[in-house]
């Protein structure tokens, strides 16, 4: 038994497999792995594609919003087809002359399939004009449309035949895709509201005013013997102006019909009378009346379209004025502001602003109308909090006028860019109707200037955190190259002349052992400098230097400067000239004497023995300028242009061989320009070089200070910048 099921389970098998292999499981089987591979094709494509390569490869699925009842399964048929493609999804408004007069089921159903598509993930788009085919297929066009989807309707054609939107479509966008969804609804009517026909008294004057202006020129064309086509002329003419002139079609047609009835009682046989013997005025009067009517028709709508392109650029000013405000706001805070002030003025309604900080939502800024007052508790309720938190989590709407949340008092809108949500913006609903359509849809457009502003701004930001991260890491390598290279001859030097003294002192005359001391000193005190200058530079670059501004004496600050020089200032003729012995600046005063001890020492050091250093100062208007002059071999002219900068040494070489860190003249600058003066340097003549910076001047003395013009405790010495 065991031989005899080895011999007929693979039988039994093969018979299995030849059963289901037939010719449509394996038609089946291909479709299924056609379908597989070309999904990992398309994904492989999506992650590998290069933006900057210049084209697009992915499939955009566009449908038109309207009233219709089958709009609905046009939609959802265009999101499945969107998810099948992996493609975008835009729904297109196209708003026409009568919108605005849709109500009741018409504006209900064009509002649930506007929800609709922001549920299935589109993206609403609005553009204006009477030729629907011409603005799909234009919209189409330039934002590269791959498929449009549009429902086919049961209405009924007039009269006169014409083609049909697919037909349109087709001709006016033959590179596009156009699927039909069959609609088996029953035929329906939209629901317009007219709009209100107000009769006033002005216009009823305006109309009778230029039907007897018409009737009296037509009189007197007719005293001078014109034809009777003139006479009718004057007339439509009239009707022409009534209907421009007055706010309510009823006139036009009004003027219309009187304008027949006085050129038959004034102008036929007999006159004076509405009879007529010539039955050829019979078809004359129709003419007449229908010129007169189409006329007037004719100028009632091109005052529409008119309104409408003005609204239409209203709105355009609107997204024009916003993307400038965004533009020229610099920090968040400002970008908020203007956005709710746009918002406010496109809606007129309170206005609630949640800024996202990473992964969390912030506090709301709420910005009331004038006519809401200042009681803004309704709008910042934990439960309103609540909504916006669901709607940053989620990206999505909610709230009052959706069908999530809807018994909020506000509409919640994710101001996003992709994937990602900035911010989330309420807008007050309980004290005015919904959104319209077109409103709703200028509102989004400016959110994604909002979310765009926002990113830019973000971006920013991440740009300067990232610049100072690199200006510290560049002062830091600076710091170290200089620290590592510049401090190894001093602490050499120092180290090695101590191991002198200390290994034989027996040995080294008196005069040798100060050689020893004073070299010992004196690279002591360039360390001393060099750490003083790291500390206040580090303490500019953290921004915890403080200044305390009061009125100083420039006389005695430089005095106290002077005081300060390092031992080779004996070698130099230092002068002080300050003609005004009264003569006052608003100064730190610590800090001014670091600056003067910087670069007189500077001029100490860089001019040969003997030379003539003269510190002088003397007012300039609203300010005290302070100079630094020798009489030395001068700055090269390349130099003097870098000379400012930190960590750059000039060329020149010192007699001890030891070059500076280029700190000494960046800090003077920034110390001066904290005082909100300038400083720079000139060449001297006949030769030399003239450092020069100002204060700003003061006549008002301060108290003098409890231990005398000593001002600096330390002191504070500047390597050659």
């Amino acid at each position: 038994r065991l031989d005899r099921g080895k011999v007929y389970r693979p039988l039994q098998a093969r018979r299995a497999m030849d059963h289901f292999f037939t010719r449509e499981n394996l038609v089946a089987l291909r479709e299924i792995a056609l379908r597989r591979t070309a999904d990992r094709v398309n994904r492989r494509a999506e992650k590998g594609k290069d933006a900057s390569a210049g084209y697009y490869t992915g499939e955009h699925i566009l449908i038109c919003l309207s009233s219709s009842p089958s709009n609905a399964r046009v939609i959802r048929t265009a999101a499945r087809l969107s998810d099948a493609f992996h493609g975008r999804f835009t729904a297109l408004f196209v708003e026409v002359p009568g919108t605005r007069e849709l109500n009741g089921e018409s504006l209900a159903r064009l509002r649930g399939n506007l929800r609709l598509a922001e549920q299935l993930g589109a993206r609403i788009a609005t553009v204006y004009g009477e030729d629907v085919a011409a603005q799909i297929a234009e919209y189409a066009r330039a934002s590269g449309v791959s498929k449009i989807v549009i429902g086919r309707s049961n209405n009924r054609r007039g009269i006169l035949p014409r083609p049909t939107l697919v037909e349109q479509l087709t001709a006016l966008a033959p590179n596009v895709d156009v699927y039909i969804i069959p609609d088996n609804l029953p035929p329906y009517r939209r629901h317009r509201r007219a709009p209100p026909e107000r009769l006033t008294p002005a216009d009823t004057f305006k109309t009778l005013g230029l039907l007897g202006l018409s009737t009296a020129v037509a009189l007197g064309f007719a005293a001078i013997g014109l034809s009777e086509a003139n006479v009718i002329t004057v007339f439509i003419l009239g009707v022409l102006f009534v209907s421009v002139c007055t706010g309510s079609r009823i006139y036009g047609a009004a003027a219309s019909f009187f304008s027949v009835l006085l050129f038959n009682f004034f102008f036929t046989v007999p006159r004076f009378t509405l009879q007529f013997n010539d039955p050829g005025y019979a078809v004359t009067f129709a003419i007449m009346f229908a010129a007169s009517f189409i006329t007037s028709t004719l100028t009632v709508r091109a005052q529409r379209q008119a309104r409408q392109s003005s609204l239409k650029a209203y709105r355009t000013e609107v997204l024009l004025e916003t993307s400038q405000k965004l533009q020229q706001s610099e920090t968040q805070d400002d970008i908020i502001r203007q956005m709710a002030r746009q918002m406010q003025r496109l809606l007129g309604r309170t206005i609630c602003l949640y800024l996202a900080d990473g992964k969390t939502l912030g506090r709301p800024t709420v910005f009331p109308t004038p006519d809401a007052g200042t009681d803004t508790a309704p709008y910042i309720t934990p439960g309103e909090q609540a909504v916006a938190e669901w709607v940053f989590r989620n990206n999505k709407h909610a709230g009052a006028g959706t069908d999530t949340l809807p018994g909020a008092k506000c509409l919640y809108l994710a101001v996003r860019s992709q994937d990602t949500v900035f911010a989330v913006a309420g807008i007050a609903m309980d004290l005015g109707g919904p959104l319209d359509v077109y409103d709703r849809n200028l509102l989004l457009a400016m959110l994604n200037e909002f979310a765009l502003a926002l990113e830019r701004q973000q971006a920013a930001e991440a740009r300067n955190r990232l610049f100072i991260q690199a200006r510290q890491e560049q002062l830091r390598a600076n710091l170290l190259r200089a620290v590592s290279h510049d401090l190894r001859t001093p602490l050499t030097s120092i180290s090695g002349n101590a191991s002198i003294l200390m290994g034989g002192p027996e040995l080294l005359d008196e005069k040798k052992k100060q050689q020893l001391y004073t070299d010992i000193y004196d690279d002591a005190m360039w360390l001393i400098s060099l750490v003083e200058n790291l500390l206040t530079v580090t303490r500019i670059e953290n921004g915890t230097m403080q200044l305390t501004l009061e009125p100083e004496l420039i006389d005695e600050v430089a005095q106290e400067a002077l005081r300060h020089l390092n031992r080779r200032s004996a070698e130099h003729t230092v002068t002080l000239a300050v003609p005004d012995d009264l003569l006052m600046a608003k100064m730190d005063p610590q800090l001014i004497v670091q600056v003067l001890i910087n670069l007189t020492d500077n001029a100490i050091k860089y001019t040969p023995a003997g030379s003539s250093i003269a510190v002088s100062a003397q007012r300039s208007g609203e300010t005290v300028r302070v100079e630094v002059a020798d009489d030395g071999p001068g700055i090269p002219d390349a130099a003097k242009e870098k000379l400012f900068e930190m960590f750059y040494t000039a060329q020149a070489k010192r007699g001890d061989g030891r070059r500076g860190l280029g700190l000494g003249l960046s800090l003077c600058r920034s110390i001066v320009e904290a005082h909100g003066g300038q400083i720079g340097v000139r060449d001297n003549n006949p030769h030399g070089t003239v450092f020069w910076f100002t204060l700003p001047a003061s006549d008002t003395p301060s108290a003098p200070p409890q231990n005398g013009p000593a001002v600096l405790q330390k002191c504070v010495f500047s390597d050659f910048a």
